[in-house]
C-alpha cells in the first residue's frame, strides 16, 4: 500500500495582470482566503510587493503574481 505523505499542485493562470491589486486584504475581502489567514500573511507572509510582481506567502499556498502570469 502506498502513503501519499505531500500533494502538491501548481496552478498558473497567463493574462495582462496588475500585481498590486494581490494584497492579503484584497484576497480575504473577495472570499478567496480567510480571516486569519489574511492577517498571518500582512503580519509575515508578503516576502515582496513590486509593480512588476507580488510574492505572498499564505497558509494554504503561496501566491507569486507578475504582470503576465498568476
Amino acid at each position: 500500500m502506498v502513503e501519499v505523505r505531500e500533494s502538491i499542485a501548481t496552478v498558473v493562470v497567463v493574462g495582462n495582470l496588475n500585481p498590486l491589486i494581490f494584497q492579503p486584504d484584497w484576497l480575504r475581502a473577495n472570499k478567496i482566503i480567510g480571516e486569519a489567514e489574511a492577517e498571518a500573511a500582512m503580519s509575515g507572509g508578503l516576502e515582496f510587493m513590486l509593480p512588476e510582481a507580488v510574492s505572498i506567502n499564505l497558509t494554504s499556498m503561496r501566491l507569486m503574481v507578475e504582470s503576465m502570469k498568476f
